[in-house]
């Protein structure tokens, strides 16, 4: 039996999905049960061809390898960040952890934050840890920083290399400062 093209597997999945929503369908139920299992043997005959729809965009062209959509972002935020590190990074600021740390990390908090207080005690737990310098901002008293960066609400935590928008769980943070010291 001949295998049905991918994109009318795409067109029939919601009428499979739908059910009585579709009883003035073109497709009988029996039609549509027939369809399903169709559609079902194609993707388990031909399971990569799911990933082949992911990997392609909506013109059904994969992108070129390397290419990363983000890139012109990325580079902004590096410059941002560059911009702006002797701020960020100023060892006059309050802050924790090792004052000679190898890596600085700055948070803008802001008041009656339940987000930010979460951040703060994360960031010192892990640089009891971590040799690691946290840098604290208030998002209101520093506006002119805040501004600067691009920061638009708190908690807003700056790395050497990315921007990190709201509160981010302790194993992550963990990660990007691996990733971080480890370059």
């Amino acid at each position: 039996m001949p295998r049905l093209p991918l994109f009318l597997a795409l067109i029939a999945s919601p009428m499979l999905t739908a059910g009585p929503a579709l009883s003035d369908s073109r497709l009988s139920r029996e039609e549509r049960a027939a369809l399903g299992a169709e559609i079902r043997a194609l993707l388990l005959a031909e399971p990569q061809i799911v990933q082949r729809a992911m990997d392609t965009n909506k013109n059904g062209f994969a992108p070129p390898e390397g290419f990363d959509p983000y890139a012109d972002d990325k580079q902004a935020d590096l410059g941002l960040i560059a911009d702006n590190r002797p701020a960020l990074t100023d060892p006059a600021r309050t802050a924790f952890g090792a004052a000679d740390a190898p890596l600085t990390i700055a948070i803008i908090t802001g008041r009656n934050c339940s987000d930010c207080a979460t951040m703060l005690q994360d960031l010192e737990k892990l640089a009891e840890t971590n040799p690691i310098r946290v840098t604290q901002f208030d998002i209101q008293k520093d506006a002119a920083l805040a501004k600067a960066i691009g920061a638009t609400s708190a908690p807003y935590t700056v790395f050497p290399d990315m921007f990190l928008n709201g509160q981010i769980p302790a194993p992550i943070l963990q990660r990007y400062i691996d990733k971080a010291l480890a370059q």
